[in-house]
């Protein structure tokens, strides 16, 4: 059972890690060439006039994310952080290749070499990280919390 837990911290702390490499770099990339990231975010279906808000809301957002990370107490809120981003990264693409007039390039995905397509294959392996980590680390909190209850019992 020992073993079950230690497996289950390490897979938690290695999630977590991705997370922070990943939005981190993402989140510097974007602040980097913001002017750039706004003129692309600009093009982009449904997006338009809000381009700008959007522009410092996205590294905005990925760093506080990353932030949470670092404290084990709303670890599992960072997790549910990066699973509604990516989320909602996925959903946009689904919507951009499925309903978009034109679809625009790329470029201001996480890694802009890729296509659309490439995009949505990560998006939909880091939505299932995410997923790991938010039950991976809920259950560990859960645990933690019954296992300090039972023992203040035990002591009154």
């Amino acid at each position: 059972m020992l073993l079950r837990k230690d497996i289950k911290k390490v897979i938690v702390e290695g999630l977590s890690l991705f997370f922070i490499l990943l939005f981190t770099y993402a989140a510097v990339n974007k602040l980097q060439q913001l002017n750039v990231f706004e003129n692309q975010l600009e093009q982009f279906p449904f997006i338009g006039g809000l381009a700008q808000y959007i522009a410092w809301a996205v590294p905005a957002t990925l760093i506080t994310v990353s932030v949470l990370f670092f404290f084990n107490k709303v670890k599992v809120l960072a997790f549910i952080g990066s699973f509604t981003i990516i989320l909602l990264f996925t959903l946009y693409i689904l919507a951009v290749l499925n309903f978009a007039a034109s679809i625009p390039c790329s470029c201001a995905g996480i890694f802009s070499s890729w296509s659309w397509h490439e995009q949505l294959y990560f998006n939909t392996g880091v939505l299932l990280m995410a997923a790991v980590g938010i039950a991976f680390s809920h259950r560990r909190r859960r645990s933690k919390l019954e296992s300090t209850t039972i023992q203040s019992y035990i002591k009154s």
